[in-house]
């Protein structure tokens, strides 16, 4: 078992190796960002040890011993087994901040050890953030402020991307915003995007007045793509005003979801709603 780790631990250093030869510049950058790994008080390897092999194997790695100031933990255990001729065998386990093991080898050199530690963290990341651009037909009656960050882990030629946003519409017009859509396409330099379409529906819970704002936010996850060639594409964060439906039944633009779903829920002249409280009085 410890083979086959030890195995798939250098394939995946050599691909790591080919695929940093390709990377833009400001991913290599990314790579050398130092890493502070908290040593646990569980260690039996001593410190001077360790600090001399990662110095040589990973320098950007900064051993301490206090997990809130640290990236990682590392736990890192050298012990004897009869049963194997007394050979010493080198159990290091790396822990994420929220505390799970995210990676653990077993073999019988301490240098082989700490060469599969350095694997992982070899992965890279990087943060960005990209201000909105707003690209709306003229007169639109929404107008947007804010920015889309983005966190990326990069691992051979792996990229995940976990996207956050920050963005607030604010209602321009002289006019009470009855349902709206809008889209938001925006990605980093490298990597994969997102192409986020908010819609909003006001008629059975209030409205949106002149001058009012809204948050439009979108839970964060990962998304995972390739990275053929590592090439950056230019980063984006466009917002479009896609369809407005005023409160006196004007309209702003169109939209199969205003023309279809919209128009499902709203009584037609001389129709009863069936429950006149929802149906909103404006002033």
């Amino acid at each position: 078992m410890g083979a086959s780790v030890q195995i798939a631990a250098t394939l995946l250093w050599l691909a790591w190796r080919i695929a940093a030869q390709c990377q833009p510049s400001s991913l290599i950058a990314a790579r050398t960002r130092s890493i502070r790994v908290a040593v646990s008080s569980t260690s039996s390897v001593p410190e001077s040890d360790l600090r001399r092999a990662f110095q040589k194997k990973c320098r950007n790695v900064i051993l301490n011993h206090d997990p809130s100031r640290a990236d990682y933990a590392l736990e890192p255990i050298a012990r004897t087994n009869p049963l194997d001729g007394e050979r010493p065998r080198y159990r290091f386990t790396l822990f994420n901040r929220a505390g799970n093991a995210i990676y653990s080898t077993l073999p019988h050199k301490f240098s082989n050890a700490v060469d599969n530690i350095c694997n992982p963290l070899a992965q890279s990341t990087a943060d960005s953030t990209v201000k909105i651009t707003d690209a709306s037909e003229p007169n639109s009656p929404l107008s947007v402020s804010g920015d889309v960050s983005f966190h990326q882990e990069f691992s051979a030629n792996i990229e995940a991307t976990q996207r956050h946003l920050n963005i607030t519409i604010t209602n321009v017009s002289n006019k009470l915003i009855l349902a709206y859509e809008v889209s938001i396409d925006a990605k980093p330099d490298v990597g994969a995007g997102i192409n986020h379409v908010a819609r909003t529906d006001y008629f059975f819970n209030g409205i949106l007045a002149r001058g009012a704002h809204e948050t439009i936010s979108d839970p964060a996850r990962f998304v995972e793509s390739t990275l053929p060639d590592h090439r950056p594409t230019g980063s984006r964060a466009i917002f479009r005003v896609v369809f407005v439906e005023f409160a006196d039944g004007l309209k702003f633009g169109s939209s199969n979801w205003g023309s279809r779903f919209i128009q499902s829920t709203r009584p037609k002249p001389g129709e009863d709603s069936g429950n006149a409280e929802c149906i909103p009085q404006f002033a």
